[in-house]
């Protein structure tokens, strides 16, 4: 993982020397990047990495299961990822920094979290490519997570099974941006019969 000044001038730097899927988000408050990488023991859990002071990797999700495609909230309270643990990928959401609770968002398939810009909903991709999208309730004062029960949008032929966001919504998340699978016609099958006397 490197970083550059955006004017073009100046060295690379190394923000990391080791092998990242990502990365997939510097949060709204610009203080860290989310990513997710394999660990050596060959498992896949979330990471943050500070942009500022000793900027060492904090491991902020690790489970026996693959964790991946992590997403802050826009008030970076909160972390969004999809896990495999019961044999199918679902979205979950925890607190950030973590409290070790946890909610389960999805219930029927899960990639690709992305929040609404105001934190007040959630969308997520199943699967079967169906898109879906959760309404959040933050209690400012708890600090509790609540949310309702997914609901369809739309079919979105999208590869799901990519390590990075196939869509991106509108701040108001009314319209989104997909990137899609084209509908490719499968290629004619042409029969030539008495084929031996065309030869011939």
């Amino acid at each position: 993982m490197f970083e550059k000044d955006v004017t073009g001038t100046g060295a690379e730097r190394v923000l990391l020397a080791q092998p990242v899927n990502g990365p997939d988000q510097i949060s709204a408050d610009g203080k860290w990047i989310l990513y997710f990488a394999v660990t050596p023991g060959g498992n896949q859990d979330v990471y943050v990495l500070p942009t500022a002071g000793e900027r060492k990797p904090q491991l902020v999700v690790q489970t026996p299961f693959p964790d991946v495609e992590p997403q802050f909230s826009p008030d970076v309270r909160w972390l969004a990822y999809a896990s495999n643990e019961n044999g199918r990928n679902e979205i979950y959401v925890q607190a950030f920094p973590s409290t070790g609770r946890r909610w389960q968002i999805s219930n029927s398939g899960g990639r690709q979290p992305l929040w609404r810009a105001d934190g007040k909903e959630l969308f997520f991709v199943s699967d079967d490519r169906k898109f879906y999208a959760v309404d959040v309730s933050i209690s400012a004062n708890s600090g509790s997570f609540e949310y309702g029960v997914p609901h369809f949008l739309f079919d979105m032929r999208a590869n799901v099974f990519n390590s990075r966001n196939s869509y991106i919504p509108s701040p108001d998340g009314q319209r989104f941006l997909v990137n899609m699978l084209l509908e490719a016609d499968d290629a004619p099958i042409n029969v030539v019969q008495n084929w031996r006397a065309v030869v011939k």
